[in-house]
């Protein structure tokens, strides 16, 4: 969503995952990545995305080649599910996916439909407290290119006034995660 309304120009910056920001450029987006959404990431590394499994099911990575792993296509979760294979030497051909939205990531590892799933942490901490020895094999900030991207319309960069209001904001943004990377206990319980 954030993509179309910068392709828009109703706004200036906008932040995508990784899906949507290389099909953005492909088909022509006249902007800019400023940032990668890593260096501006609005959650501590524990609380990202993650590849999990239930205990005995799948042993590392590696082993998932075969195996029914459950992402949905065109999503974040898509691209993560990518990197976390290649990662290991993998591609998406290694592995069968279950395409099912992105609601019903955990239930169908619940259901054994998967043999892993890809799934937001406010999922990873219900479905472990369901399942106490569910495995992570991997989180998103566990890999190159996590978190996905800043965008910067190039019309907002041309005018001097709203790029010096852009970097401005990135410099905050940067020094506001630096704090929540140095005070992970507050944040989380703020």
């Amino acid at each position: 969503l954030a993509v179309p309304v910068l392709q828009s120009g109703r706004i200036d910056i906008a932040f995508s995952n990784t899906v949507s920001t290389l099909q953005a450029i492909e088909q022509g987006l006249d902007a800019i990545l400023l940032a990668p959404g890593a260096v501006v990431r609005s959650a501590p590394p524990d609380t990202t995305t993650a590849l999990i499994v239930r205990k005995g099911a799948v042993g590392t990575l590696k082993d998932l080649e075969g195996k029914r792993v459950a992402f949905t296509t065109g999503t974040a979760q898509h691209g993560f599910a990518l990197r976390a294979l290649d990662s290991v030497g993998l591609g998406q051909a290694d592995v069968t996916q279950v395409d099912v939205p992105l609601q019903d990531l955990p239930s169908v590892l619940e259901s054994g439909d998967a043999n892993a799933s890809v799934i937001s942490y406010e999922a990873e901490v219900k479905y472990k407290q369901a399942h106490p020895d569910a495995v992570r094999l991997v989180s998103a900030a566990d890999l190159p290119g996590a978190g996905g991207f800043h965008l910067v319309a190039n019309a907002a960069l041309e005018d001097p006034g709203t790029a010096a209001a852009v970097y401005d904001y990135f410099e905050r943004r940067v020094r506001a995660q630096q704090w929540i990377v140095d005070n992970p206990d507050i944040w989380l319980e703020e």
